[in-house]
């Protein structure tokens, strides 16, 4: 054991185990549950509303505020009524311009809030249009 000690920090290790139930300090164990947004169901007519408010040109996140739904299943109501969706996507020169930007450095993130979109809006109508490298 003395070969141990004298070549080997092991010793100061054990004095450390020795110690442990010293500082050991009582902290009760906290579980936390995972909470759930309450489910809630539309009725026949709240769907039909929906239904109406979007051909009326709300948009799917302003119809999942005013219903207090996901947008998903703003979306799922609509395609069960057999609903067309709106496709928003770029024009020709916001794409362009995107393009632009995009070249000279700006990251997805700050080019989408000037088109009002998502990043990956962005990224996917400047990859359709000439493969441009990986977002930044």
């Amino acid at each position: 054991m003395e070969l141990l000690g004298r070549y080997s920090s092991r010793t100061d290790w054990a004095k450390g185990i020795k110690r442990l139930p010293e500082m050991a300090v009582d902290v009760p164990i906290v579980t936390r549950r995972k909470s759930y947004a309450a489910v809630r169901r539309l009725p026949l007519e709240q769907v039909a509303q929906l239904v109406e408010a979007y051909q009326a040109g709300a948009t799917v996140y302003e119809l999942a505020e005013r219903f207090k739904i996901h947008r998903v299943t703003v979306s799922e109501h609509l395609h069960r009524q057999g609903v067309r969706m709106r496709r928003r996507g770029l024009e020709e020169w916001q794409i362009d311009e995107a393009a632009q930007l995009y070249e000279q450095g700006w990251p997805l993130a700050r080019i989408a809030p000037r088109y009002d979109v998502h990043p990956s809006t962005i990224w996917l109508a400047l990859r359709a249009r000439d493969g441009v490298p990986a977002p930044q």
